[in-house]
């Protein structure tokens, strides 16, 4: 288990213990997995920082690995549109790396 801070948490991290607000009332329950509303929640109820499962570089090589992804699909989603078009001409490329 890490303890990360609350501005540094990601979607999709597992909590590593119950999250309670200042006057102790539960707000999340440990082994949760959390989304953006609730580290918006977290924020809102100033928890500072909580317990994770998973060690914060898994889950920020993991997040990596999404964000890549994606950026493989976009690029080949431009790559499409682009096919019939003469990307070396130099308004094009630049369209095209706009695009991309």
């Amino acid at each position: 288990m890490q303890l990360v801070a609350t501005d540094q948490l990601k979607d999709g991290v597992t909590l590593g213990e119950d999250v309670r607000d200042i006057n102790g009332r539960l707000l999340l329950t440990k082994g949760k997995s959390i989304d953006v509303d609730q580290i918006r929640l977290l924020k809102i109820w100033g928890v500072p920082e909580v317990q994770i499962q998973e060690t914060y570089q898994a889950v920020v090589s993991e997040n990596c690995e999404r964000e890549i992804q994606k950026l493989i699909k976009i690029e080949q989603t431009v790559e499409t549109v682009f096919q019939n078009l003469d990307t070396h001409h130099p308004a094009i490329h630049r369209i095209y790396k706009a695009a991309i």
